[in-house]
């Protein structure tokens, strides 16, 4: 995420936003099966799709 981190998908429903050090700073959980993909805007906003067939933004 632009400035503040690495996002990344997991099998288990959740997106993680990870600090460059590699502390987690937050988990975010709503999907209820695999994340295959997740991305960042400048504005802030995150939009993520799931196996689930649920986009989230």
């Amino acid at each position: 995420m632009h400035g503040l981190g690495i996002l990344s998908a997991s099998h288990d429903g959740s997106i993680m936003l990870w600090a460059q050090s590699g502390k987690a700073l937050m988990v975010m959980v709503g999907h209820t099966s695999i994340v295959y993909s997740v991305d960042a805007h400048v504005s802030g906003l995150i939009v993520n799709g799931s196996e689930d067939h649920i986009a989230k933004i």
